[in-house]
């Protein structure tokens, strides 16, 4: 049996990839079991991953599905919370290192800039599920019917990207 809390999680990447413009790749999203659960996310080119606003996408896109988790499972949205579950821990430990690539590729080192990028991408994610909650529902519906949903579905339930500006205001 596959539970809800891996549905939210996978359908919160998805959501959180097209609304960032990050996109999906087919076969979108295949969920087998608890333990193996996968949402195709692009594969970014080198360049952009020099790019600071990317990589804030990025790892927006890596923490949108912990914040549908941690919505449906009605727990708050912190760090705290997201180092308690190895998913939601390991996609935070990604996002963190998605940031240090961008700063490694700048060949410098900004704790500071490193630490307010982190907190705007854990904002966007929040902001963005609570945003399209409806979105990541009816993806997590679609996962109901069959363990693996298309880009090209999942695509015509999630609407136009948005910049990830429009995310960072609180909801």
């Amino acid at each position: 049996m596959i539970s809800d809390t891996t549905r939210y999680h996978e359908a919160g990447h998805a959501v959180g990839s097209l609304r960032l413009g990050i996109g999906l790749d087919d076969p979108g999203i295949e969920i087998n079991s608890d333990e193996e659960a996968c949402t195709h996310i692009r594969i970014p080119d080198a360049q952009s991953l020099k790019e600071a606003d990317y990589c804030i996408c990025r790892a927006a896109t890596k923490l949108s599905g912990p914040a549908a988790q941690l919505r449906f499972e009605n727990r708050p949205f912190t760090e705290q919370e997201l180092e308690k579950d190895h998913r939601t821990l390991q996609d935070l430990n990604q996002a963190r290192m998605m940031l240090q690539k961008y700063w490694t590729s700048r060949g410098e080192r900004n704790d500071e800039a490193f630490d307010r990028q982190l907190a705007d991408a854990r904002t966007i994610a929040h902001n963005l599920v609570e945003i399209h909650w409806g979105e990541v529902a009816t993806i997590v519906a679609a996962t109901k019917e069959t363990g693996c949903v298309k880009a090209g579905r999942i695509r015509s339930i999630v609407g136009s990207p948005k910049s990830f500006t429009d995310y960072l205001r609180p909801t």
